[in-house]
């Protein structure tokens, strides 16, 4: 054999072997599209989504299916073959913890109305076309909302994402009006596109759901700061909490007086962007009353503020739990 010849004989070898390796190394994976409008034949639907999935991908399917047809619609798989799961952009990323829920409309025609808004937006924050888009109604026991899922593959400079809250407290010192836009006025000034912000009640407690647009997501976080037992004393605390935590490092999206779902209780509730980036330390002292805590407050703030200085943010009077019988009031000092 001549060298030519050998070396042509270990280059198609080594070609042969690499792209071998490189489809082992491949899986295969599902992108997964339920509750589609029941407009035609399932099967053809299927296969005109697996075509539009192989234009923008690049991808071929190597099945695209029809896998249910439901009261809700079609049900339909896309199989194809890859290193990785594609990088699926959508507005309908699931139920990613217990009460967080993409639905964000009561009907149908609520939905259908918004859908051309929310496909321009997608295009705006994304830079990239929609693969799909489209209303279904989410099947779920407790609510059945409407989702207007936008679906796209690709790098998108921005993607929507989802997250929200229990809520084990009802507000109390505002309407949810109020509260969601609070949420919404306030991310939108640190350039966060919210595209709803829906709460519900559901009996012995309540839940809020947010999607919104960013460059990278983040945790929307429920804290309580005040516990007290009557409704004049959590506007207080909530007046003075509004002062200490304009200043923190990361400021209430909204505060609010919240009462317990059983009734006799009352909170100061603040959602913040990733947290606040203060700390609530309790004094030692303990008191019986509010009023006693209250008329204390001035002199633990002092105290503190003369051993640490700027350090110190402020302070609030809480109930604190001190064991099965005794409630007692202590003074929170604000802390950075």
């Amino acid at each position: 054999m001549s060298n030519r010849s050998f070396n042509w004989f270990i280059v198609s070898a080594m070609t042969i072997l690499f792209t071998t390796m490189l489809h082992a190394e491949e899986r295969e994976f599902t992108y997964k599209i339920k509750s589609y409008p029941a407009i035609g034949d399932c099967q053809e639907v299927a296969e005109a989504i697996g075509d539009t999935f192989k234009a923008q991908t690049k991808v071929a399917p190597i099945e695209s299916r029809c896998t249910d047809v439901t009261r809700f619609g079609f049900d339909i798989e896309i199989l194809y073959s890859a290193e990785k799961p594609l990088d699926l952009i959508t507005t309908d990323p699931g139920m990613t913890q217990l009460g967080v829920s993409s639905a964000a409309f009561d009907s149908a025609d609520a939905c259908a109305g918004q859908l051309p808004v929310e496909i321009s937006v997608f295009r705006a924050q994304t830079k990239l076309s929609p693969l799909l888009s489209y209303c279904y109604q989410e099947d779920s026991f407790r609510r059945d909302g409407w989702v207007a899922r936008i679906d796209a593959f690709g790098a998108a400079t921005r993607r929507p994402y989802l997250t929200g809250a229990i809520l084990l407290e009802k507000p109390a010192s505002t309407d949810l009006t109020g509260v969601r836009d609070g949420i919404t006025a306030r991310l939108a000034a640190r350039g966060v596109d919210v595209r709803f912000v829906r709460i519900r009640d559901a009996g012995l407690q309540g839940d809020l759901s947010m999607l919104y647009y960013a460059a990278a997501p983040f945790r929307l976080e429920l804290t309580q700061h005040v516990k007290v037992t009557r409704r004049e004393e959590c506007e207080e605390q909530l007046e003075l909490s509004r002062q200490i935590f304009a200043e923190a490092p990361s400021s209430p999206l909204s505060m609010y007086c919240a009462s317990s779902f059983v009734g006799g209780t009352y909170y100061v509730m603040a959602f913040y962007q990733n947290g606040s980036g203060l700390r609530e330390v309790a004094a030692p002292e303990r008191y019986v009353r509010y009023g006693d805590c209250m008329a204390a407050r001035a002199g633990v703030l002092a105290d503190h503020r003369s051993r640490l200085g700027d350090k110190v943010m402020g302070a609030l009077c809480s109930l604190q739990d001190e064991g099965p019988f005794d409630n007692l009031w202590r003074v929170l000092v604000i802390r950075k």
